[in-house]
């Protein structure tokens, strides 16, 4: 499964775990008109995946609208090149302002990566009873500042209606190994490999040899970003108790050593080295997410 970073209008640029860097510059759909092409996409992106009022999330499964592949390959036309159907799942957020793609996923075929889409790790979620070997493929719609318990208790009733697909869900309070950062950001260096702009990288024994290589996020001014690609990478529980904004916004870099846990001493000395954090390894309370067939 390859998870793409989160982007949003009208940077209209992201970076694909893969390493490849995705950009709406030398697209060859050109909107026409007055407006801009961002708010073209955007008032597009609207049309398709509406969210009613009072609703906090929604499902779209197949087929999509041969909408969905223009904005696709506006977003991303060398990865439309290489993937031409179109990611298996497009991650939508509805905010004040309107709607911004959070994400895409390939590879994205079943339970638990859609219940991973509403905030939940995979390394918390466990799916029992034969439901975890259904195929699972929708778009995800969800609205901004819902929390994960919010969009957990629409979840049952949209797969019934929209996969026909009858589940329970629970969550159980357990204890797991917890990533936890304290401290501030402070300044990140800049990079030349990265034209000088800021990166934070995460990286065990070595950082990638293809700069292009690795999974990312930002540019940014919180820990957020980090948090959320380092609980990926780790597949444990990473908590931000840092204070304070980074002197410059910053980017993340996510190298293939930082996945998994065997190198996570090295990992938080690298850290610690590029930024003024204090990072420890604690027990804390946390919830696992346990989906099985309704009944």
């Amino acid at each position: 499964m390859v998870r793409v970073a989160r982007l949003a209008f009208p940077a209209l640029s992201f970076v694909l775990g893969s390493g490849l860097a995705l950009s709406a510059l030398g697209c060859g759909w050109m909107p026409t008109g007055t407006e801009e092409p961002e708010e073209k996409l955007g008032r597009l992106l609207a049309d398709l995946y509406p969210l009613p009022e009072g609703r906090n999330l929604d499902i779209r499964p197949p087929p999509h609208p041969p909408e969905r592949l223009v904005l696709y390959r506006t977003w991303s036309p060398s990865q439309a090149r290489a993937i031409p159907s179109g990611p298996t799942a497009t991650i939508i957020v509805w905010s004040a302002e309107g709607p911004v793609v959070d994400g895409v996923c390939f590879g994205c075929d079943d339970l638990a990566s859609l219940v991973s889409h509403l905030g939940v790790r995979r390394d918390a979620i466990r799916v029992e009873g034969g439901t975890g070997n259904v195929p699972v493929i929708a778009d995800v719609v969800k609205r901004h500042g819902a929390t994960r318990d919010e969009l957990l208790s629409e979840l049952p009733g949209l797969l019934s209606e929209r996969l026909d697909l009858d589940v329970s869900l629970q969550q159980v309070e357990t204890m797991a190994r917890t990533l936890v950062l304290r401290g501030e950001i402070g300044t990140v260096a800049p990079d030349d490999e990265y034209g000088g702009a800021r990166y934070l990288h995460a990286f065990a024994d070595a950082k990638n040899e293809d700069p292009r290589r690795g999974a990312g996020g930002g540019p940014s001014k919180d820990a957020g970003t980090l948090v959320e690609l380092l609980s990926i990478a780790l597949e444990m529980p990473v908590v931000d108790e840092t204070f304070g904004a980074a002197v410059e916004p910053f980017h993340v870099r996510v190298h293939d050593s930082a996945y998994g846990t065997e190198g996570l001493e090295l990992l938080v000395r690298n850290l610690e080295a590029q930024t003024a954090l204090d990072i420890s390894v604690e027990d804390r309370p946390d919830r696992l997410v346990v989906v099985s067939p309704a009944g």
